[in-house]
């Protein structure tokens, strides 16, 4: 493990590096509670259980090509963190996109509850989890990866800030700026609007699983509230709140007796 020279907006913070290991959540784990300051944050260039926020879901990378790592925070967790750290990314990608001389407008955008896309294909991830009095957030962003596998590309096919720019990034860098990023939506007054602003599938009609998916509906999505939750327009139903669940690709909508259907 290595210390990165890596400037951070969090007071007495360090950014730590490892080649290899399961996945950055596990070394943050022993991070936080051996006491590290709040800011602390683990990176690694290859993971080999990375896991996705639902059973079953994997994060695979390839090695030295991404952004894999976990920032540790003090509990309890801020309202819509999933959310405000999305929209943290997806102001870092802008910012990076920008300086690249890009036109950005409507290509980032922040998917219900965790992940964010470029030109509608997913770009980063986000894994948040408590450990204790501690908050672990597990990030992963594609930076110079080409080629995907179909483990990658989940539910939602894949992208990377090379791929979608043009243009080979340094992941070091792109990651003292997100961090600044995330400092500021964890403090940012105006983050659900600013969200709103960037929200995938806003004043759409989708198919939603809700909860661990037992149960799919159809409805316009209307937004976020105060808390994260996704609010729905459901016919017959008025608005609706859901804390947990899924929008659904075509793929993965209700077929005509009911049941999912999945690729």
């Amino acid at each position: 493990m290595r210390i990165l020279e890596i400037p951070s907006p969090f007071p007495g913070a360090e950014c730590l590096q490892v080649g290899e290991t399961t996945s950055t959540m596990d070394e943050a784990r022993v991070l936080a509670d051996a006491g590290r300051k709040r800011g602390t944050v683990i990176v690694a260039d290859r993971q080999t259980a990375g896991r996705g926020r639902l059973p079953g879901r994997t994060w695979e990378s390839e090695p030295g090509a991404n952004l894999l790592f976990t920032l540790i925070l003090d509990g309890p967790p801020v309202a819509g963190l999933p959310l405000r750290v999305g929209l943290a990314v997806a102001r870092a990608i802008e910012d990076h996109a920008i300086g690249l001389g890009a036109d950005v407008a409507r290509r980032v955008s922040v998917k219900w509850p965790n992940d964010v896309l470029v030109d509608g294909r997913k770009a980063a991830g986000t894994l948040c989890e408590t450990r204790g009095s501690r908050v672990l957030v597990g990030l992963g962003v594609n930076c110079n990866q080409l080629a995907f596998g179909s483990a990658d590309a989940g539910r939602l096919p894949p992208t990377s800030l090379l791929a979608a720019f043009g243009q080979a990034i340094d992941r070091f860098a792109f990651l003292g700026l997100l961090l600044v990023r995330i400092e500021r939506a964890l403090a940012d007054p105006g983050w659900r609007e600013c969200v709103e602003r960037r929200l995938d599938s806003i004043g759409e009609t989708v198919s939603f699983a809700v909860g661990a998916g037992d149960r799919v509906v159809e409805g316009r999505v209307l937004g976020i509230d105060g808390a994260g939750a996704l609010a729905l327009e459901i016919p017959g139903e008025g608005r609706r709140v859901f804390a947990s669940g899924e929008i659904l690709r075509m793929a993965d909508a209700p077929g005509i007796d009911g049941t999912i259907l999945r690729q």
